[in-house]
């Protein structure tokens, strides 16, 4: 995904689609074009992205939110 990122990134700056302010920037450009931050960016995000998904399918993450879930119901109806 980050490759893919990248590349259309890298496309729509190059033809003019969408501009990055060079005072925005580091200005240190891979291809000429593409701003390293925006890669460190799409890498960053990939991989958190990635972490929260295998938390969530994950067994022990599935029997933690079934164990915060029944906590929350405790709470709610002591509460009420």
């Amino acid at each position: 995904m980050t490759a893919y990122l990248c590349a259309a990134d890298f496309l729509a700056i190059g033809s003019g689609t969408w501009t990055i302010s060079p005072g925005q920037s580091l200005n240190i450009l891979l291809g000429g074009v593409l701003p390293l931050e925006e890669v460190v960016f799409f890498l960053l995000t990939n991989t958190l992205v990635t972490f929260g998904v295998v938390l969530v399918i994950s067994q022990e993450g599935q029997a933690r939110v079934r164990e915060i879930g029944m906590r929350m119901r405790e709470l709610l109806k002591s509460s009420a």
